[in-house]
């Protein structure tokens, strides 16, 4: 269920968590659905190294501040039978790979008893909380279900290096091509060369193709 009331009987408040999860045996779990965009995009943007770490930095602490309020919140709902921990969605890819990079917010979220989840990762999480739950592991195992799940965040993170290489290799490879032909129809480069021995009437039974002569 979604956005649906509870009382805290702690604060002695209502409040509305994003999603609940029901499972088997009268067991739920909560999840808090956070998207911290705006530094994000700003990083994704800039053309500036020095600013796109800066809104890195505040990316990241956007997200620790959000772990921290999370960790505090939703702890005795009332009807609820419901773990020490709470799933963070995040429903950005993109958000959620540099976030599980970085190790100093995993740990932050293990502290606060929050696991971070996205997309990808959603759906093999609670299928990991129910076994846990079936096998009669108590919710104070958190550090072992924690443990399965930054397996995933490793092969999320694996995923994310391994493109970023690819990326590099392949502007790399575009940017020796740029230079090589610059050298080639540059001056005193070969397609100048050749052009001028058809000037001097020394044809060759193939002529080059009108777009590499424009560049001559």
């Amino acid at each position: 269920i979604t956005q649906t009331k509870f009382e805290d009987i702690q604060e002695s408040t209502e409040t509305f968590p994003d999603a609940v999860v029901f499972f088997p045996d009268s067991k739920h779990i909560i999840i808090d659905s956070k998207c911290p965009l705006n530094n994000f995009v700003e990083y994704c943007n800039s053309d500036n190294e020095e600013e796109k770490e800066k809104q890195l930095n505040l990316f990241y602490n956007s997200v620790e501040k959000m772990i921290e309020d999370l960790g505090k919140k939703y702890n005795s709902l009332k009807d609820l039978n419901t773990p020490e921990f709470k799933l963070m969605f995040i429903p950005l890819e993109s958000c959620a790979s540099y976030i599980y990079a970085n190790s100093t917010l995993l740990k932050k979220s293990s502290k606060n008893n929050v696991v971070i989840v996205c997309p990808s990762t959603l759906l093999a999480t609670l299928k990991i909380i129910n076994k846990t739950w079936k096998q009669k592991i108590q919710s104070e195992n958190f550090q072992n279900i924690l443990k399965i799940v930054q397996g995933l965040y490793a092969k999320v993170e694996d995923f994310i290096i391994a493109a970023e290489k690819i990326q590099k290799k392949i502007k790399s490879a575009e940017e020796e091509f740029e230079n090589l032909f610059k050298k080639a129809t540059g001056k005193g480069g070969i397609l100048p060369q050749i052009e001028k021995l058809n000037n001097c009437g020394i044809q060759s039974t193939k002529k080059l193709e009108d777009k590499y002569s424009q560049e001559i």
